[in-house]
């Protein structure tokens, strides 16, 4: 289980530092990609 833990926070920490680093921009691309892809699924 431990290990579980320490696999999954490794993978947090790699996506957490990009994030942080680009920051709002980040999250806005996140969120285009968002509505972009519900666009696509409801069109």
């Amino acid at each position: 289980m431990e290990r579980i833990y320490d696999a999954l926070g490794r993978c947090l920490e790699r996506i957490w530092l990009p994030l942080r680093i680009m920051g709002a921009f980040n999250i806005l691309d996140y969120i285009l990609s968002v509505i972009f892809l519900s666009y696509i699924l409801v069109y």
